[in-house]
């Protein structure tokens, strides 16, 4: 590892990425055991569910998707709304900064992080990889991974420290949630609507993942 940033963009507004104000919330640059000089640029996400909404589209994404070669004819109308738009543009930002010549960046990719318990960010990234053709440049890993293979690598009392702080508060945050909808959808036994709750299905259904992506062909 040669550099690590927090809230980095290669080029705020800069119409040699992504023309916006895109930025990874963790950056690491790197030089392989070949001398390769490569990047990793991640999204972190925590409770959020990806529904906030879209920014509004600009051409140089469709011009960085179709440079990538990574995405399914079709795919794009999916792509430019919630839950996807934001793991999109984030992809596209790696994308154009391999693209970009003087960056002379040899690989690169975009990792989109989450607690596994977050059901909402798994789906939409199940989802996303139903519209890639290359997943070369994708990963999407959870926060019980990296601190797997954090554990097989080290001990110490700062990792047990994370573990406890972020996925302990995430698991029992989200079983909370998981009971308040489920006693929602219980029906008038309990004085409860048997309609999901509005932050649910907000922005549509999107998990209907083949007959979404069909739709926008």
């Amino acid at each position: 590892m040669t550099a690590i940033e927090f809230e980095h963009a290669p080029g705020r507004g800069d119409l040699r990425f992504t023309d916006d104000r895109s930025a990874f919330d963790v950056y690491v640059e790197f030089t392989s055991n070949s001398g390769t000089r490569g990047f990793i640029g991640i999204e972190v996400k925590y409770h959020e569910g990806l529904g906030d909404r879209p920014a509004p589209h600009r051409p140089r994404y469709d011009e960085v998707a179709a440079a990538m070669g990574s995405f399914k004819l079709g795919a794009c109308e999916l792509l430019r709304v919630k839950p996807l738009q934001q793991i999109w543009r984030d992809h596209l930002l790696a994308g154009s900064l391999l693209l970009e010549r003087r960056s002379d960046f040899g690989e690169g990719l975009f990792v989109f992080l989450y607690p596994e318990q977050n059901d909402r960010c798994a789906r939409a990234v199940a989802l996303y990889r139903r519209c890639l053709t290359d997943t070369s440049t994708f990963r999407a890993w959870t926060l019980d991974e990296v601190v797997g293979v954090l554990r097989d690598l080290q001990t110490g009392a700062w990792l047990e420290a994370f573990a406890d702080r972020y996925m302990g508060f995430a698991r029992s945050g989200f079983d909370r949630a998981r009971s308040v909808a489920t006693l929602r959808r219980s029906g008038p036994g309990f004085g409860a609507s048997t309609t999901p709750p509005a932050d649910e299905v907000a922005g549509g259904s999107p998990w209907g993942e083949d007959e979404e992506l069909q739709r926008s062909r």
